[in-house]
């Protein structure tokens, strides 16, 4: 059994407040994590959505990582391997790299590039397009958790008199009439998010 995983990271300000959004498709069920850091850079988020989903997987398993980041597909298939025959030397976001190049060893993966933001009906598409908005809202909404390595690499302190970062603003829903099957359950839970998102 191969597992999916639908990955995308977003940055506000990059660096600012982040967001990570991931997709497990696991034996035909589907589950959505996301998660945001209050000081972050995009290249960190979109390798931290890979990391958490590689997490989440409780034994090794045959992993496919679908990502619209170069940084990551590119990094994963061909840098990862030149930059351990250097011993690391000059990488950036190590210690992200370091852990994601453990996991991809564990559950045997591999990593494949998709175009983002498009309007495809393909279901990559659609699971990139749900990972994106994943990431901004986390980014915009639920940025709150510290990424330690970052900020004391970059001398970052936080102000007390820091404005709250903005709602995000969703995209809209589309007439269910036009979606696939695929694309509706996706419109389902969008409706709850908007939801939960206008009561706060």
């Amino acid at each position: 059994m191969v597992v999916r995983i639908y990955a995308d990271g977003a940055a506000i300000r990059n660096p600012g407040p982040s967001g990570y959004g991931t997709v497990l498709i696991i034996d035909g069920h589907r589950t959505e994590l996301s998660g945001g850091f209050r000081y972050s850079s995009n290249n960190r988020a979109e390798l931290t959505s890979v990391i958490v989903g590689l997490r989440t997987l409780d034994r090794p398993s045959q992993a496919q990582v679908i990502s619209d980041s170069e940084y990551v597909v590119k990094g994963s298939n061909s840098w990862r391997l030149k930059w351990k025959k250097r011993k690391w030397k000059g990488v950036k976001n190590l210690d992200l790299w370091l852990e994601l190049d453990a996991l991809i060893e564990k559950h045997q993966a591999t990593f494949r590039w998709v175009r983002g933001h498009t309007n495809s009906n393909d279901p990559d598409s659609v699971e990139n397009r749900r990972c994106d908005q994943l990431a901004e809202t986390a980014a915009a909404k639920f940025a709150t958790g510290i990424d330690m390595v970052y900020e004391k690499l970059m001398g970052y302190q936080p102000k007390a008199d820091r404005h709250p970062v903005a709602k995000p603003e969703l995209l809209p829903l589309e007439p269910l009439s036009i979606l696939s099957d695929h694309e509706k359950l996706i419109q389902s839970e969008l409706t709850w998010i908007n939801a939960h998102l206008e009561s706060d």
